[in-house]
């Protein structure tokens, strides 16, 4: 079943579940910490929160899989 990005849930929950990787300099690297879903309404978009602590937290938009994240 996929949602309004167009992506499978299935997708998302693995995503939440099991980590992800992001985009970095042309490459996947590792996310540190915890992950969650979380909606910017300054963006009207859905984003993937990363991060242990404030130096290494971050954002990607969910509807940019295999753009900017891939699943860990």
């Amino acid at each position: 079943m996929e949602n309004l990005f167009g992506i499978n849930n299935d997708i998302v929950k693995l995503a939440l579940t099991n980590g992800i990787k992001v985009k970095k300099d042309g490459q996947f690297v590792e996310t540190p910490g915890f992950i969650s879903l979380t909606y910017i309404i300054q963006y009207n978009k859905f984003v993937l929160a990363y991060g242990s602590g404030p130096s290494d937290a971050g954002y990607v938009y969910v509807d940019k899989f295999e753009e900017d994240w891939i699943l860990k």
